[in-house]
């Protein structure tokens, strides 16, 4: 299990071309079972928002996903699954596509099942019109339930 805390960028893309990069912050939550101390399969939810001039944009990937720890605190990420786009400010609106995330972090051992460190999340957002992708570098802490 684990959950993260993030800084990042969004941006939109529609008729072949991308807007600017928007800052934002963001987090997740992961839960999963790992078969074995290299592989884990889980459920991952990444979540960006901005909140500025009276409004509210999230952007958000909830995927079935896979990690793999290659190397003694490396681990990368991969799912794919829904992904959403919400806004208030005026009203309130939003919709659902599809989404997938590709991840990377190092994760530093505090005790025997938690460990801490740096992340990075490249999520994409496929909706009916337009695309949206955000990128989130976060700080994350991970519980593992080992059995003794």
């Amino acid at each position: 299990m684990g959950l993260d805390l993030a800084r990042g960028t969004a941006a939109v893309s529609s008729g072949g071309s991308t807007s600017s990069r928007e800052g934002g912050w963001g987090g997740g939550f992961r839960l999963g079972y790992a078969p074995n101390p290299k592989f884990a399969l889980g459920l991952e939810s990444n979540t960006w928002v901005d909140v500025s001039y009276g409004s509210a944009i999230t952007l958000g990937t909830t995927t079935a996903a896979v990690s793999v720890f290659p190397a003694e605190g490396l681990v990368l990420r991969g799912g794919v699954g829904e992904g959403h786009w919400a806004g208030a400010g005026g009203g309130t609106s939003g919709e659902v596509g599809t989404g997938w995330m590709l991840g990377a972090g190092y994760e530093f051992r505090v005790a025997r099942s938690f460990a801490i460190g740096p992340q990075i999340h490249y999520n994409q957002v496929n909706l009916q019109n337009v695309d949206y992708n955000f990128v989130n570098v976060a700080f994350a802490m991970n519980w593992y339930f080992i059995p003794e």
